[in-house]
């Protein structure tokens, strides 16, 4: 399928517009975002449950029960079958509440144990699977739910990005600063394998201090699109240039900051930026 992608204008020197041109996206092409990772798999808890009960005991023996501890507040006490949810497994002496219960509602009522999830949910697939285990509470979360499903940029910017990132070259360890807002290429630079250090980041952090701007602040606002994951050094230079989001494609297992160390999620400075990894 056609579509329209981005070059940059002949002449070199920022700022440059962005134009269209006819071009082919592959059908591989995903935004995959590095900033959370999300638990789909149900871990589990042993608890004691409690069947049997009247309906009309119900509302009773929950004020006889103690309370469920914070970390379990997910859990519903009550499921459909009107059983009762009781306590982790080894809290109580299960016999002597037995005893107890059995005397204040009846023979009928039994004391069994069943797994529950041990862990809120965050995503409504999480959700599902824990709530065929134990009725779970859960309240939808969309910016997780696009987080997980790769759904955080729109489809108008999956092109634009692709194409600044074609922009680079194929063989070249490049860096573009692009003002989305302006539409507008403001600095492209590449690495320096001659001289130490001169990654194409901080090669980009010179040049827009060059720019002088003074109604911003070096590339607050601005997409930052890397051929290549950047080191330690160049992810804190992007922090430090109060970057919006940080596009990257090439991983780099040995040194990279964002899938080896996940500095983006650990640093506790006051600015923070989003991480996305364009795969095809």
């Amino acid at each position: 399928m056609s579509v329209h992608s981005l070059a940059l204008d002949a002449e070199d020197s920022p700022p440059r517009k962005i134009q269209k041109l006819i071009a082919e996206i592959p059908s591989t092409l995903k935004y995959v975002s590095l900033d959370r990772e999300f638990l789909t798999d149900v871990s589990t808890a042993n608890f004691a449950v409690l069947k049997g009960l009247d309906k009309k005991d119900i509302f009773k023996a929950l004020k006889d029960l103690p309370e469920l501890s914070q970390k379990y507040r997910h859990l519903k006490r009550v499921n459909d079958e009107k059983h009762l949810l009781i306590a982790p497994n080894g809290l109580f002496d299960i016999e002597e509440l037995q005893s107890k219960l059995t005397q204040r509602y009846g023979s009928n009522v039994e004391i069994y144990y069943k797994e529950v999830s041990e862990i809120p949910s965050e995503l409504r697939l999480h959700f599902e699977k824990a709530n065929t285990f134990w009725p779970v509470k859960f309240v939808e979360n969309a910016e997780n739910e696009k987080l997980y499903w790769n759904r955080c940029i729109s489809d108008s910017d999956v092109e634009k990005y692709y194409y600044l990132l074609k922009s680079i070259g194929e063989e070249k360890n490049g860096c573009i600063i692009y003002d989305s807002k302006l539409d507008k290429i403001l600095v492209k630079t590449f690495d320096n394998s001659n001289i130490p250090l001169s990654h194409a980041v901080m090669n980009a952090a010179k040049e827009m201090a060059a720019l002088n701007e003074a109604e911003r602040y070096h590339a607050s606002e601005c997409d930052i699109i890397l051929s290549h994951e950047p080191c330690v050094m160049c992810a804190m230079a992007l922090n430090h240039m109060r970057a919006n989001r940080v596009f990257f494609h090439q991983s780099d297992s040995q040194n990279g900051a964002f899938t080896r160390i996940k500095l983006h999620r650990v640093w506790t400075s006051c600015h923070r930026y989003n991480v996305l990894k364009i795969d095809f």
